[in-house]
């Protein structure tokens, strides 16, 4: 692998121009060239056009290559897939407007894939929060390639943690703009399933959840909005993945019935046992009724009885469903 390939770094942003500039930077200190930069303005009404400015004379400086483009709003799958359509570089990197890259991220990564021979690169990403990282040990980072350990939550890696080879794309495909929320896991799973992965157990970028991040659940509308959003991905990994090397249709099947478990009790937390049954029936026909999903029938009952005296199934750990924090 050549050391000093183009790496395309892609950076979709809305009505962020406070952090923006920030978020920028990290990238034009890297110590790694040549780079692109691709900033997509997702239909900005703040001072985002104002700032942009400022920042591709200060890439120009820093011998970046840049390329700013604007759009109507769409969305964070729309704006990565329109910086995927402008990206050159032999490597491709996704950084977001509110988050941090360390200087050597990008030569750290391109040396691991030089010595590896990978075409995909992880390292850990702090959450500057919590000072935990993501994930939260370095033995979890994607690694090989190895779609079921992601697939059983053993593995994982923040988006904006990975470089990956443009050669990929053909095979992975763009982000679903369908999806409100998730996308980045629905992506990933199809990388995982492609890419042979170099890790890197260093931490080399930082993040922290800030207004207008991607969502934060609160309270039970909050869970059950998060739920079904998993189950979309769930459904759609099976889809687009079952005919790719790698897939574990008996690991999926026990993984989406243990979701299917969680998601009917949440159902039966807030008393709608007409969706509990309805979500229970779809989650049997999807997993053949794998464990521990029939299980749950006794929860079903237990709430069915309590209803008749107006009462409701109680989470274990919560007074109020209004509680929920995800």
């Amino acid at each position: 692998m050549n050391m000093s390939a183009l790496v395309s770094v892609i950076i979709p942003t809305f009505n962020r121009a406070h952090l923006l500039p920030g978020s920028v930077r990290t990238v034009l200190a890297q110590t790694h060239r040549p780079l692109q930069l691709i900033i997509v303005n997702d239909g900005s009404s703040d001072d985002t056009p104002d700032v942009l400015k400022t920042l591709e004379a200060e890439a120009r400086a820093a011998n970046v290559e840049t390329d700013i483009v604007s759009q109507a709003n769409a969305g964070p799958s729309a704006a990565r897939n329109t910086g995927l359509k402008l990206a050159r570089g032999e490597f491709i990197a996704f950084h977001d407007d509110d988050d941090v890259w360390y200087p050597p991220k990008l030569e750290r990564q391109l040396a691991a894939l030089a010595a590896s021979g990978a075409d995909a690169c992880s390292c850990l990403t702090l959450n500057s929060a919590t000072g935990e990282t993501v994930p939260k040990e370095a033995a979890r980072l994607f690694t090989g390639r190895n779609p079921a350990a992601y697939v059983r939550g053993e593995s994982d890696c923040s988006i904006i943690a990975i470089v990956f080879a443009r050669s990929l794309l053909p095979r992975v495909g763009e982000f679903d703009t369908a999806l409100k929320g998730s996308e980045d896991s629905e992506w990933k799973m199809r990388l995982v399933h492609e890419a042979t992965f170099s890790a890197l157990p260093e931490v080399l970028a930082a993040f922290t959840i800030t207004q207008g991040s991607v969502s934060r659940y609160a309270g039970y509308e909050g869970l059950i909005r998060r739920d079904r959003q998993w189950e979309r991905v769930l459904v759609l990994a099976r889809e687009r993945c079952a005919s790719r090397a790698g897939w574990d249709e008996q690991n999926w099947r026990r993984v989406a019935a243990r979701a299917f478990a969680e998601y009917v009790k949440h159902y039966l937390y807030g008393g709608e046992l007409d969706k509990a049954r309805e979500t229970f029936e779809r989650g049997m026909a999807l997993t053949g009724g794998a464990q521990p999903l029939p299980g749950v029938r006794r929860k079903m009952f237990k709430a069915r009885l309590l209803g008749w005296f107006g009462r409701r199934i109680k989470h274990p750990k919560l007074a109020n469903i209004e509680d929920f924090r995800v």
